[in-house]
Formats: C-alpha cells, structure tokens, sequence
C-alpha cells in the first residue's frame, strides 16, 4: 500500500498532465468499481497492519477513511471526482505536482511506519545466549514448562524437578557436580517469541545422588 502511494507520488511529479488523464480515465464506469474494491481492500489491509506499526492509531484512522471511500465511491465518486480533476487541470501542472507530493510524503511515512524496526544489540544478544529451558527432568522425566516453578539448573543448564534436586541429587548436579539453583521463569508473552527447547534429556537408568 504505502508503495502504491508513493509511487503515484512520483509519477504525479514526474509527468502530471499524464496522472490527470489517467485518474480521469478510472473516474468512468466500471472502472471505478474496481478501484472501489482495490480502496476497500487497501485500507482494510491497512487496518489490519495498523496494530504491529509505529503508528497504530494513524494508520487504523487512515484504513478506515480508505475503507469508507472506496465503499461510497461508486455511488458519489465519479461526480466528486471529476469535480475534484478539474479543479487539478484549472490549477495546471504546479497543483498537481503538489498533490503528487503530498501522495509521496504520505506513502513514505506508510512505508516507514510498517517497516519492521530493527531489533536492539542487547535484545539480539539476548535471543542468541538466551537459556534454552529444557522441557523435562533429567531424572525421572516430569515435564518442566518454561514458566515452571520445579525447574532447577546447573550452570550448563542440566534440568531437574523439585523432588530429585531434593530427595535425590541433594542439591547437587549429577553430571557437573555443581550447585542445582531454581531455573528463572519466562514470562508468557516472551514464551511465544522465545519457546522453550522440545529436546528431552532423559537417564535411561535414573539419576544417583553425586559423588562427594
């Protein structure tokens, strides 16, 4: 959409008396019709896009005009667009162009505005070094989400329940012999953006309390 727009902004500047004619030309039935339907699917397109943007109250008002234009188009549109036209051709080349550039500046600031934005070096440095939060009990295999509060860790990450870090390995890693602390908890919201890893790590033979 924001494409569209800007690339009618540039050929309004570059050539107007060529985008008067063919504005004109779309003006006439059927032709009209199908730009209603275009208008209406651009601006719901809009509208649908308008909650992941920078600007979502923006581009959630500008979908919505877009969305009623194109609905009242084939019924006003032809006589308001003509009327509209030849006030563009009275004003000659200059009003066009400014036109154009409106078109430009607006689509611009619609391309900016979808734009995914880049992600921060520390939120990157976070997704790559993040704790892949195994999904069950090395020992006995109980499922340990990424928002549990059973899960402890070693500091390379062996996962075990509440119940064999206590009753079982007393605190202590079976494989590293290090210090068995509560696994920190995902929010939600980050799950769904950074799921916890799905490879189980399971003793065939079950955990032994580690050697002193």
């Amino acid at each position: 959409m924001g494409g569209a727009v800007t690339a009618q902004g540039v050929f309004g500047l570059a050539v107007p008396d060529l985008l008067l004619a063919l504005l004109r030309a779309i003006q006439t039935p059927p032709v009209i019709y199908l730009a209603a339907v275009v208008r209406v699917a651009f601006g719901i397109i809009l509208v649908l896009a308008a909650p992941a943007s920078r600007t979502p109250l923006a581009l959630r008002a500008l979908g919505a005009l877009i969305v009623v234009g194109g609905l009242i188009s084939p019924f006003y549109g032809e006589q308001f667009g003509h009327a509209m036209l030849d006030w563009w051709q009275a004003g000659g080349p200059p009003l066009i162009r400014a036109w154009a550039g409106f078109s430009l500046v607006l689509g611009v600031l619609i391309l900016w505005s979808v734009a995914r934005r880049p992600i921060p070096a520390r939120a990157a440095w976070r997704g790559k070094h993040m704790l892949q939060l195994r999904p069950c009990c090395e020992c006995c295999g109980k499922d340990l989400p990424g928002d549990s509060d059973a899960a402890y860790i070693c500091s390379f990450e062996c996962t075990f329940c509440r119940t064999c870090k206590e009753e079982v390995l007393k605190g202590r890693c079976p494989n590293c012999g290090g210090e068995l602390l509560l696994r920190p908890r995902r929010a939600p919201e980050k799950l769904l953006e950074y799921p916890a890893s799905t490879q189980r790590i399971v003793k065939p033979d079950g955990c032994s309390p580690p050697a002193r």
